[in-house]
């Protein structure tokens, strides 16, 4: 004789479905879960963003600043009267071997000048060419400081406190509220090899 057994479902084996409202649970955890994933995405995105920006700024804000040392460091004593280094408060111009436009090593004079009122702009150009936006700044009035050979800092050039020097030994962009804002240094010597008098003796 054949037993048939029949199959009957316990307690124990209804439990192994997920209900509607466990389901529902579930669902709500999971667009809760993604809502929290999606937020934190969003914020690393915005965070990311804005450290690129202060990243780039800084950087363009380093290249400026090497674009003042590089000029400033290639200014030569010119024996010429016309072509001889001048500089005041608000500008200054002279001949630079190291030009920003220019081929390198060529004598092109350059000049730089503060420009505005409350947001002053330090402007850049060499010979006639038009000048470049180098700086705008909220900084306080902004002004140039010229320093001769014993550290010594001067409102203007040439002066009588550093007699025989034809040019600086430093040049400073300074900021009222800031202090200095770019410093550099001339490499060359303060007096030039050839002046008026020799040309004329010759």
């Amino acid at each position: 004789m054949t037993t048939v057994r029949t199959l009957s479902l316990t307690p124990r084996t209804r439990a192994l479905g997920l209900s509607l409202l466990e389901t529902l649970v579930v669902l709500t955890l999971l667009s809760l879960l993604s809502t929290l994933i999606l937020q934190g995405l969003g914020a690393f995105a915005d965070r990311y963003d804005t450290v690129q920006r202060v990243h780039r700024t800084a950087s363009f804000a380093a290249l400026r600043e090497h674009w003042f040392v590089t000029s400033v460091r290639g200014v030569v004593p010119e024996g010429v009267a016309a072509r001889r280094f001048q500089g005041s408060a608000d500008s200054f111009h002279g001949t630079t071997l190291r030009p920003l436009a220019a081929e390198s090593g060529l004598p092109v004079r350059a000049r730089w000048r503060i420009e505005g009122g409350a947001r002053q702009t330090v402007m850049y150009s060499e010979d006639d060419a038009e000048a470049w936006q180098m700086l705008a700044s909220d900084a306080g009035p902004l002004a140039f400081e010229y320093a001769d050979s014993n550290g010594e800092w001067h409102g203007h050039w040439p002066t009588a406190g550093a007699p025989g020097q034809w040019v600086p030994r430093m040049i400073r962009l300074a900021a009222a509220d800031e202090g200095t804002v770019w410093l550099g240094s001339v490499a060359a010597s303060p007096r030039p090899s050839v002046d008026e008098r020799v040309l004329r003796l010759r």
